[in-house]
């Protein structure tokens, strides 16, 4: 059990109950017990202090001297753990037990039970015990109820922990359900009906939860892609006109001034564009692309994404070491994965400055491969390297230092998650940034 959980508290609220109800029947027990044991004691002695009265009249009638009756009677009622007293009608003693001189001083300690009978030839009895026995009696039953009690404890432990999980099942299975949701794959519902009523009810209003979420996000992927497919075009010819236009001599320094900065605005809204649509893309590859997979060299992929990189940033060829295993295979879409690594060299080319080394290294173990580029740079504050994967989040020193949208890292990670892999961050041993993108081997045995 997990000290907290809904399980612990709940067997442990089931056992405190069993304790108390345990206890209860075993105080129960014994006062009942106790009650039941001092009215046969009573009982006990009133017949017995009824039947020595009569004795002692049948032996007067027969001897005619009370001394010698009582003296006889005496003899013939002497019973182990009973003392008899035999007075006149005046209160004076006349006769007792023979056990009352040996046992006087052990009785006086204890309480005692007794009952009195008056005979007919005027003396009384009166014959009283101790209540020794009882409480040995009563002992003698809280040992049984205690050593009773530990099994059953225990056996009421283990089945209210049985209980507990078998009502507990269905909300497991709801809560591994909802954890491996993915709004990618768009998963509606949390599961089945699990034959609980409260339980029911909460699925149903999770479903509907998912549902509404499932249709909000997929509402904003297709005006994302919408948009993007709309505004390509437009900017496509903007670009087209921007370049005509400078390629007239008559312009003078001003005017072509002012076109490379529409032209830098246009370039930059069109990059946005092609990552809405790359994000788009790889939101959909569990679901369109998968079955587009094939064996890809990982070594290709950097090579060819340094490649690009090299030529948008032409002064920072030198600056990228790459360091790549051969035949480091992936299974993959190559067009995706050329990108998201594009996108890891441009993050790490944006926030580095010129001679700062850029490292890429490509390796493999027996189950996975990786990309890993590090670099010379200021690094990414703890607090951010998780939001750096959230869509259009850009650090203090994004913002300050570099133009973007925000979608580079964003796109690699779902990239990576499109092929069962993930992106780590970390601190390079270069004193900047350590990105690694790591996926699944692919084996010709799995693709056969």
């Amino acid at each position: 059990m997990i000290p907290g959980s809904l399980e612990s508290r709940l067997t442990l609220q089931q056992q405190a109950l069993a304790v108390l109800v345990i206890a209860a029947f075993a105080v129960s027990a014994m006062w009942i017990t106790g009650a039941t044991l001092s009215r046969e004691e009573t009982q006990t002695l009133r017949n017995a202090a009824t039947s020595i009265a009569a004795n002692l009249d049948l032996e007067f009638a027969e001897e005619h001297d009370l001394e010698k009756s009582i003296q006889a009677v005496l003899r013939e009622e002497a019973v182990e753990g009973l003392r008899i007293t035999i007075m006149d009608s005046q209160g004076r003693l006349l006769a007792t037990s023979p056990a009352r001189r040996a046992a006087e001083a052990a009785i006086q300690r204890e309480e005692i039970h007794q009952a009195h009978m008056e005979a007919k030839c005027g003396a009384w009895v009166e014959v009283a015990m101790s209540d020794r026995l009882r409480k040995a009696s009563l002992a003698a039953l809280a040992r049984a109820l205690l050593i009773a009690a530990l099994p059953l404890l225990l056996l009421t432990f283990a089945l209210s922990r049985w209980t507990v999980r078998r009502a507990l099942h269905p909300l497991q299975e709801m809560t591994e359900r909802a954890g491996a949701i993915s709004m990618d794959a768009g998963t509606q519902s949390l599961g089945g009906a699990g034959g609980l009523a409260e339980l029911e009810h909460l699925r149903v209003a999770f479903d509907r939860l998912l549902g509404r979420l499932n249709e909000q996000l997929r509402a904003e992927r297709q005006f994302a892609s919408d948009a993007s497919h709309e505004l390509r075009t437009p900017l496509t010819v903007m670009s087209g006109e921007i370049e005509l236009a400078r390629l007239q001599s008559s312009l003078d320094a001003k005017a072509s001034e002012s076109l490379d900065r529409v032209a830098e605005q246009v370039r930059a809204m069109r990059e946005l564009v092609e990552a809405l649509m790359l994000l788009r893309r790889s939101s959909e590859v569990p679901l369109t692309v998968r079955q587009a997979f094939e064996a890809v060299d990982l070594s290709d992929v950097v090579e060819t994404a340094v490649r690009e990189v090299g030529v948008r940033h032409p002064e920072r060829r030198a600056d990228i070491d790459v360091r790549a295993d051969l035949d480091v295979m992936v299974s993959g879409h190559p067009v995706l994965l050329v990108a998201g690594v594009r996108n890891l060299l441009d993050n790490a080319i944006k926030f580095t400055s010129r001679e700062v080394k850029v490292r890429v290294t490509v390796a493999q173990d027996d189950q996975s491969a990786s990309v890993c580029v590090e670099d010379g740079g200021r690094g990414i504050d703890a607090s951010d390297r998780e939001r750096i994967f959230d869509p259009f989040f850009r650090g203090t020193e994004a913002r300050a230092h570099s133009t973007g949208f925000g979608l580079g890292l964003p796109i690699l990670r779902r990239v990576a998650r499109a092929h069962g892999g993930d992106v780590a961050v970390g601190r390079s041993p270069l004193g900047g940034a350590q990105i690694t993108l790591q996926l699944p081997r692919w084996h010709p045995e799995s693709a056969a």
